[in-house]
C-alpha cells in the first residue's frame, strides 16, 4: 500500500517504490487509491485529512518545481483580492510545463533571481507545498501589471498591508529583486501613510 502520510501520490513515486502498473490498477479496483487525473492519485481514507488547499496539494505534486503565485499565493495566504480561475505557478526558466488535467494552470517563467527569492514551504497533507511570501507577491502583481492591470496590483498591496502579512523592508527587498521599486514607490507610500 502507498504511504498514507500524503493524501495523494503520483505515479512515477508509486513505481519508484516498487509497484508495477498492473499492481497500481489492483489498488485502484480494491479501492485503496483512487485515480484523480493523469499520474495522480488520492490515497484512500485520505478523506478526514483533505482540506481546503487540497487542489494545492494536487498540483503541487505534478508541478514539483513550481512556486504558487500572484492571485493564487494571495487566495493561500487568505489573502483574496478576486476569484482565481487558474492556479498561477512560476517555473525557472526554460523549465518544462507539466500537464495538469483536473484545473487550469497558467505558467510563469522567471530568471534565476526572481524565482528563487521569497519562496515559502508549507507542510499541507503531509505535502510540500512552495508559494511565494505575501511582500513577493505583492511585487510580482506589479511586475505582471500590464499583463493583469495596475487595479489588481494595488488591492494585494492594500490587502497584504492591511493584515500586516509583510513589512515595508520585506516589500522593498522584492520591489527591487523584481525590478518595480520606482513604479511600487508611490503606491507603497499612499498606502502605508
Amino acid at each position: 500500500m502507498p504511504s498514507r502520510a500524503s493524501t495523494v501520490t503520483r505515479q512515477r513515486d508509486l513505481l519508484a517504490q516498487g509497484y508495477t502498473s498492473r499492481s497500481i490498477a489492483t489498488a485502484i479496483k480494491q479501492g485503496a487509491l483512487e485515480r484523480v487525473s493523469r499520474g495522480l492519485y488520492r490515497v484512500s481514507g485520505a478523506g478526514d485529512r483533505i482540506t481546503e488547499k487540497h487542489t494545492y496539494v494536487q498540483v503541487a505534486k505534478l508541478v514539483p518545481q513550481g512556486v504558487f503565485c500572484l492571485v493564487s499565493a494571495l487566495a493561500f495566504h487568505e489573502l483574496p483580492v478576486q476569484n482565481a480561475w487558474k492556479m498561477q505557478i512560476a517555473l525557472p526558466r526554460p523549465a518544462h510545463e507539466p500537464k495538469v488535467g483536473f484545473v487550469p494552470v497558467e505558467y510563469l517563467h522567471l530568471s534565476e533571481e526572481p524565482y528563487r527569492v521569497g519562496v515559502e514551504e508549507y507542510k499541507v497533507e503531509g505535502t510540500t507545498v512552495k508559494v511565494y511570501s505575501p511582500a513577493k507577491t505583492v511585487a510580482d502583481l506589479f511586475k505582471f501589471r500590464n499583463r493583469y492591470g495596475v487595479d489588481l496590483a494595488l488591492e494585494g498591496l492594500r490587502e497584504v498591508w492591511r493584515k500586516r502579512r509583510a513589512t515595508v523592508k520585506e516589500l522593498h527587498r522584492c520591489a527591487k529583486v523584481c525590478r518595480v521599486e520606482k513604479i511600487m514607490q508611490p503606491y507603497l507610500e499612499a498606502v502605508i501613510s
